[in-house]
C-alpha cells in the first residue's frame, strides 16, 4: 500500500501534476508583552562627584536618551575633551544611562561641561563646581 502511494507520487511529478502543498495555517502570533519599567523613571540629569560604588564620578543622564547615546565625556568649558566615560547600564535610579569615570567629580575642576553624543546631536550640560553635585 504505501509503495502504491510513493509511486503514484513519483508518477505525479513526472507528469507534473505535482500540487503545491498548501501551508497549514499555524497559530495565531503572541502578542510581546510590554513591559512597564521596573520602577519610575527620571528625565533628570544627575553630576553625582562621589558615587557609593569606588567614591569615583558617576553622570546619570535623562531617561529620554536611554538607547540613543553614542558617548558622554567631560569636556573643558572650550570643548577639549577631558575624559570620556564608561557606560555602565541603564536599568537603574530611573532607567538612566550611567557613565563612570576615572576620578572623583572635583579633580576635573570648574566650569567645565558634560557632552552626551547622541543619536539626535550632541547635547551639554554646564558644571560649576566639579565637586559639587549638580541635577537640572
Amino acid at each position: 500500500m504505501i509503495i502504491k502511494k510513493w509511486l503514484k507520487k513519483i508518477r505525479d511529478w513526472f507528469r507534473g501534476n505535482n500540487p503545491t502543498p498548501q501551508p497549514t495555517p499555524g497559530p495565531d502570533p503572541v502578542p510581546v508583552p510590554v513591559t512597564p519599567p521596573a520602577g519610575p523613571v527620571s528625565n533628570k540629569f544627575l553630576w553625582k562627584p562621589g558615587s557609593e560604588n569606588d567614591s569615583k564620578l558617576v553622570v546619570l543622564l535623562p531617561n529620554r536618551y536611554r538607547g540613543k547615546v553614542n558617548a558622554c565625556h567631560v569636556a573643558e568649558s572650550g570643548g577639549a575633551l577631558i575624559e570620556q566615560g564608561r557606560f555602565a547600564g541603564d536599568t537603574a535610579n530611573g532607567m538612566r544611562p550611567h557613565y563612570r569615570f576615572a576620578r572623583p567629580g572635583g579633580h576635573y575642576g570648574q566650569n567645565i561641561q558634560v557632552i552626551a553624543v547622541t543619536t539626535e546631536g550632541n547635547i551639554k550640560w554646564a558644571i560649576p563646581d566639579g565637586a559639587q553635585r549638580k541635577e537640572y
